[in-house]
Formats: C-alpha cells, sequence, structure tokens
C-alpha cells in the first residue's frame, strides 16, 4: 500500500530507542529507532510514526546529512526540483479554474 500525506512546519519531531522486545504478534523485534512526526491537531494534520532498523536509521541519518550539507552549499537534488515544479504546475491550473469560476459567477 502507499499512501502520500503532507505534513507542514511547524510539526512535533520526537524520536526514541527501542531495545530487542516481543511485537504485538508475540514475535521477536531487534532493537529498533523510533521517529514521530506530529502534525498540528488544530488543522486535522496527521501524525506519522515511523520505524527503523539499526541499519535503516543510520543509512537514513547518512543521507540526511549529505542533503543537509549539499543544501546549505546550494545544491538541491533534481527530485526535489521536479517536486517543487510539479506543486508549481498543480497550482497555477487550481487558481486558474477558481478564477475562471470567479469571472463566469
Amino acid at each position: 500500500m502507499h499512501t502520500m500525506m503532507s505534513l507542514y512546519r511547524p510539526l512535533k519531531l520526537t524520536a526514541m530507542t527501542l531495545p530487542p522486545h516481543d511485537n504485538d504478534r508475540g514475535e521477536p523485534t531487534p532493537s529498533s529507532v523510533v521517529v514521530n512526526l506530529t502534525g498540528d491537531p488544530e488543522a486535522n494534520e496527521p501524525s506519522v510514526r515511523l520505524s527503523f532498523s539499526l541499519e535503516e536509521a543510520t543509512e537514513l541519518a547518512d543521507r540526511l546529512t549529505q542533503l543537509v550539507t549539499e543544501a546549505q552549499a546550494g545544491k538541491f537534488s533534481q527530485e526535489g526540483q521536479e517536486l517543487l515544479a510539479y506543486h508549481d504546475k498543480k497550482a497555477a491550473a487550481r487558481y486558474a479554474k477558481i478564477n475562471a469560476e470567479k469571472e463566469q459567477a
């Protein structure tokens, strides 16, 4: 299943480490890192809990560090630029529709 949702800043970020434990089904689960992203409840924004193995968390931390370093140097990923272009195109279409409806009214 693929779900896309957006949480807008400011949001609350918390993280914790879990020791090895049994999951809800009673299966042994290794140590992990859990990240909670909490949206604004007044804006009906969702909250998300992400669980990573220690290896996944290390990979994510390395990648985030790399992205931050690049952004601070003014270098931005192609994927980020494409995402902004997509959103700009969608917003322009939405505003054009709104303006056309206003003109017809």
